[in-house]
């Protein structure tokens, strides 16, 4: 879970930087939104993982409901957030919005893949056990 955490930490801080970093590229001034926006976002994936790592000591049975529902929950807020309160009226709400979405679809499917592989870690094959100095 720590590794998991970690992950989604630097994932954020990366989302942060490059998005500030081409922006301010293009001369837009949409710095407060994206940082507002790289913030819920990097703090949904983390409390998405706590969640998840509380029911997976509770009630493991019932991990792979409980991670579809966090992430179509975050998903509402996250766009509650982004269409609403993060000043539709502005110009350059198109363009933090269409960037925010592309940026977001991809930190997704990020997250849920190290998620994945952190809840329902690789079974190794079994070997068998062969005696190589068997007399035929």
């Amino acid at each position: 879970m720590t590794r998991v955490l970690i992950k989604e930490l630097i994932l954020g801080v990366i989302i942060l930087v490059v998005g500030l970093v081409t922006f301010a590229h293009f001369e837009l001034s949409i710095f407060k939104k994206w940082i507002i926006f790289s913030v819920l976002t990097t703090g949904f994936m983390m409390l998405s993982t706590l969640l998840l790592n509380l029911v997976k000591m509770i009630k493991p049975e019932m991990i792979g409901i409980v991670f579809i529902i966090a992430i179509l929950l975050f998903q509402l807020i996250l766009v509650i957030i982004l269409f609403v309160f993060l000043e539709p009226e502005n110009v350059n709400h198109r363009i933090t919005a269409k960037s925010a979405t592309l940026v977001y679809l991809i930190s997704l499917g990020v997250d849920i893949y190290w998620k994945i592989r952190w809840i329902f870690p690789e079974k190794k094959p079994k070997r068998l056990k062969v005696n190589r100095h068997d007399d035929f």
